[in-house]
């Protein structure tokens, strides 16, 4: 749960980030290769076949069975992100599951996707909501990066590469608010209801932390401006104070706490505990996080049937 726009910006003049996580995207329809309940697809250079733990498979089944479509698996090789899944179905009639192919923990990164999927099934329809970025949020990004590499006089950026650049930094800032909170509770489920998967639940989580450490780098730092880092680190704070908590452990947390972030980290934790865990209390979540850290009014809930969005 990284934020990836930071991880990044020191390579802001060599290149920029792809499409935006909250643009629609209109995909071909996937051929299934033949596999019942489970459809198991290829990277494009070479067929790869997915075997999958029974528990990874019951969870597949149950989306199945609540959604009445086929879950889609892909391992793709250099994925940018450890995984992602359609939360909209409607471009390809079925959940499709993008992971990063010969990652140790496979199974728990396609449960965990998975885990999106059944929050929303949990739903009524009109209650099933994706994220959006607002107009807002680009303009307000902007100023930011602007006002930036202004103060700093460094000729960091050629003019017309300053409003992508800052949009994909928004983006990602409000990737990881969609995505942490939310992705906790998912966590905390498999953690309670699946914990055959603990090995690679340990595995997908130090991965993610390592990749989280970039928002504290004085690079990163000197790049960004202030306010999208220090979302990022107060997101990524609890987050940390989260898995510390759930694997019991304490190492997650400790550069946040020497970099003086533990308390309103934990103001966010303790938002999550106070919160409850059913689905429907998703959204109200994300917004009292959003709250905290300075982020509202920079995205709006659409529904998902008018979406083709995907979650990573």
């Amino acid at each position: 749960m990284s934020f990836p726009a930071l991880a990044t910006a020191t390579a802001c003049k060599r290149k920029l980030f792809g499409p935006s996580p909250f643009v629609a995207s209109h995909r071909p329809r996937l051929q299934p290769l033949g596999r019942t309940n489970l459809t198991i697809l290829c990277d494009t250079s070479q067929l790869v076949g997915v075997v999958l733990r029974p528990e990874t498979q019951k969870i597949i089944a149950e989306v199945e069975t609540r959604s009445g479509l086929p879950v889609q698996v892909i391992p793709i090789r250099d994925l940018p992100v450890v995984a992602t899944v359609t939360m909209s179905p409607h471009a390809t009639d079925s959940y499709v599951i993008r992971y990063r192919a010969g990652i140790a923990f496979k199974d728990y990164i396609v449960a965990f996707q998975c885990g999106h999927v059944l929050r929303a099934l949990a739903l009524p329809g009109r209650q099933r909501v994706q994220f959006a970025s607002t107009g807002e949020a680009r303009s307000w990004g902007e100023r930011l990066l602007r006002a930036r590499l202004s103060a700093t006089k460094k000729p960091t950026f050629p003019d017309a590469a300053i409003e992508p650049f800052a949009a994909n930094l928004v983006d990602g800032l409000l990737t990881q608010l969609r995505s942490i909170p939310v992705g906790m509770r998912v966590d905390a489920w498999l953690a309670e209801e699946y914990p055959s998967l603990a090995d690679e639940q340990a595995l997908s989580i130090s991965l993610q932390q390592q990749e989280a450490l970039v928002s504290l780098s004085p690079t990163v730092k000197e790049a960004v401006p202030d306010e999208i880092v220090a979302g990022s680190i107060l997101l990524n704070t609890a987050y940390a104070l989260f898995c510390d908590r759930l694997l019991g452990t304490v190492e997650y947390q400790v550069p946040y706490v020497a970099a003086g972030f533990k308390e309103l980290g934990g103001a966010l934790l303790a938002i999550f505990d106070e919160l409850p865990a059913d689905p429907a209390s998703d959204v109200a979540l994300v917004d009292r996080w959003a709250q905290e850290i300075g982020l509202s009014g920079k995205y709006q809930w659409v529904s998902m049937a008018a979406s083709a969005s995907t979650v990573s």
